[in-house]
């Protein structure tokens, strides 16, 4: 029968963690480790060249006359329990595996063998215990990073992206409570605090932050405050936490800030002497997710302003502030669906300022604006909500008056055209001709927007500061 031995290498290493001990082929003891030796209480002179069999028991002497031919043999024995015998008499229970040494010429040499005890599998056991931990714990970690980048995504606003962010942050066991306090341009507000309004510490930080300026000490890193801090401006809070509890805080400052000139991410945490490390590199990297964030939704706010005044440049009139011709067609339009859809009537009235280029000419055409901007304030203090305004041009106005019949419409018309006649103006009175109309079953925009023009010239012709209705 042949077997497959083990070549002789001498580069083979004792291990540190375990026993080792290396036999001769009569199994007398040639070396043993400091960790063999540490075990069993021996000195190294009381070891060497002694039988092995001396320092086992008689059971464990059997399991070896077994063993030891295979491991000669065959190179190899795999877990052989053995019970060595210490100096002082006590018992250790190990776990024996080994193997032969041979030369280059197949003869053997030796069998080195390493002996695990129970405190090995212990440590072991504890040592993976430790390692799932972390693992478990640096998830967590991940989760939450993770977590508030789809915040980042999903959020409308930055305050619902602080809410979120609160949230997450308050879900890892480790943290206790999470402050979020934002510096607008003359103040400190607290945003988000804690995570219950009634809790005392939230109390207390809100009444900390708005009679003390401390964050404003606070430089543009990553702050951790516990109680043997002796300049620690939230001494008076810490004071009270549990013992070994620690408050971070993660500033936020960014030139792109348009709310707020800071925000403050403040947590109060347990202590973690085994995750410290690993804890102080998540905080980091949370506030550069954060810093994103932020900015990301400050962004957002500059880019929706810039479309609010886009959108009112295009569909309001600059000088009165009324809706332009651009918004009278998706409104007009509208309307129009609604009434062929629903019967939903509606009414315009179109009017402009008698005997407006006289006005013009006789002081100038910035008097003529001023007449323009008054008109369109009055006329529009009289209108209901759901009533539109709109400048066509010059001094020519249009209004939609939406489920308004021509009756009703006639009978707001006409007090609005007294009110304005009525009024005093700086440089004189001011009156205005009105026409009128109803929208009719297979009217367009464009049709009963021209049957309103045409009552409007009628009321020109018939001597101004009057109202002309047009149906068909």
């Amino acid at each position: 029968m042949t077997s497959e031995k083990e070549p002789f290498d001498d580069r083979t290493v004792e291990p540190e963690s375990s026993m080792f001990q290396m036999l001769n082929e009569t199994g007398q003891v040639l070396q043993v480790n400091d960790k063999w030796l540490e075990e069993t209480g021996y000195k190294r002179e009381e070891v060497i060249g002694q039988f092995f069999g001396n320092f086992i028991t008689e059971d464990s002497f059997k399991v070896v006359q077994k063993n030891f031919p295979h491991l000669k043999e065959y190179g190899f024995v795999n877990n052989a329990l053995l019970k060595l015998k210490r100096k002082d008499g006590l018992i250790i229970e190990t776990v024996l595996n080994g193997i032969s040494v041979y030369d280059e010429n197949n003869r053997f040499l030796n069998t080195r063998c390493e002996l695990k005890t129970l405190d090995y599998f212990l440590n072991s056991t504890n040592h993976i215990k430790n390692l799932l931990e972390k693992e478990q714990f640096l998830r967590g970690n991940l989760f939450v990073k993770s977590q508030i980048n789809h915040a980042i995504i999903k959020s409308q606003t930055l305050n619902e992206f602080l809410n979120s962010v609160k949230n997450i942050l308050l879900e890892p066991t480790e943290n206790l409570n999470v402050f979020i306090a934002s510096k607008n341009i003359n103040d400190y507000t607290t945003l988000i605090s804690g995570t219950d309004q009634d809790t005392p510490y939230s109390s207390r930080m809100r009444t900390l932050l708005e009679k003390d300026d401390i964050l404003d000490n606070i430089p543009d890193k990553i702050m951790i405050f516990d109680k043997d801090n002796s300049r620690n401006p939230f001494k008076e809070i810490i004071n009270e936490f549990d013992k070994g509890d620690i408050l971070a805080v993660l500033p936020i400052f960014s030139n792109k800030l348009i709310q707020v000139e800071k925000v403050f991410f403040i947590l109060q945490f347990k202590k973690m002497d085994k995750f410290e490390e690993e804890y102080l590199l998540f905080l980091r990297e949370i506030r550069e997710i954060l810093y994103i964030g932020i900015d990301t939704f400050e962004m957002k706010e500059k880019m929706n302003q810039t479309l609010e005044e886009l959108y009112k440049l295009s569909t309001h009139d600059m000088l009165t502030k009324t809706f332009n011709r651009y918004k009278l067609e998706t409104v007009g339009t509208e309307e129009v669906k609604r009434f062929q859809r629903y019967e939903t009537p509606f009414s315009i009235i179109m009017f402009d300022i008698d005997d407006f280029k006289k006005i013009n000419d006789k002081f100038d055409h910035s008097i003529g604006d001023l007449y323009l901007v008054n008109l369109s304030k009055l006329v529009s203090e009289c209108l209901r909500d759901t009533d539109k305004l709109f400048r066509l041009g010059g001094d020519e106005f249009l209004i939609i008056l939406s489920e308004t019949k021509s009756d009703e419409a006639l009978c707001f018309c006409e007090r609005l055209r007294k009110i304005i006649a009525s009024s005093d103006y700086k440089f004189g009175k001011m009156t205005c001709s009105f026409g009128l109309s109803e929208v009719i079953s297979g009217d367009t925009l464009a049709s009963i927007t021209k049957r309103a023009d045409k009552a409007l010239y009628k009321s020109k012709n018939n001597g101004k500061n009057c109202i002309s209705l047009l149906i068909e």
